[in-house]
């Protein structure tokens, strides 16, 4: 089932004249009124604190509204944090406040929020056309695994990147 608009994202051309650059605030205010109205939302990601499971400017994430009642360990969350919009992966719940962290963190560094700051969760991604469901067993198996391997992914990662090679 394709979540984004297919015209969107898929054939045709652009005319460079009808593309418009828009903020970021003001993209997530719009968002969240269609996430008041039990809309979905398609956004292009930007940066690259999530890197290697979602990559900028090429990965779109489908967003909808945030329910505390369904969060698990591992979704990834869109929120309000020291004034910027962010991306980040729920690590846990500890005294009511939430733990996110951006899987190209290799600190112990966590952005510790309040359940009122999120905005929404990322439901699924859309990368060069094909869509992976975030609650798809593949995607939970390597959310989790990512999260509990923390202290050793520079070496997870190069294991990936020689695989990859050798695949090709």
């Amino acid at each position: 089932m394709n979540l984004c608009h297919k015209s969107i994202f898929e054939g045709g051309e652009v005319d460079k004249q009808d593309v418009k650059v828009i903020s970021n605030n003001f993209l997530i205010d719009k968002a969240l009124l269609l996430f008041q109205s039990g809309k979905r939302v398609c956004i292009r990601v930007k940066g690259n604190s999530m890197f290697p499971f979602l990559y900028d400017r090429r990965d779109l994430v489908i967003l909808e509204h945030f329910v505390f009642k369904r969060l698990k360990v591992g979704d990834i969350l869109l929120y309000r944090y020291k004034g910027s919009y962010l991306l980040h992966r729920f690590i846990l719940v500890r005294n009511g406040m939430l733990y996110l962290r951006g899987d190209a963190n290799n600190t112990n560094h966590y952005d510790v929020i309040k359940r009122e700051d999120v905005l929404g969760i990322v439901i699924g991604v859309n990368r060069n056309g094909h869509e992976i469901s975030c609650d798809s067993w593949q995607w939970r198996f390597l959310s989790l695994l990512w999260i509990r391997t923390h202290k050793c992914r520079v070496c997870l990662y190069a294991c990936y990147c020689y695989l990859r090679k050798v695949r090709k």
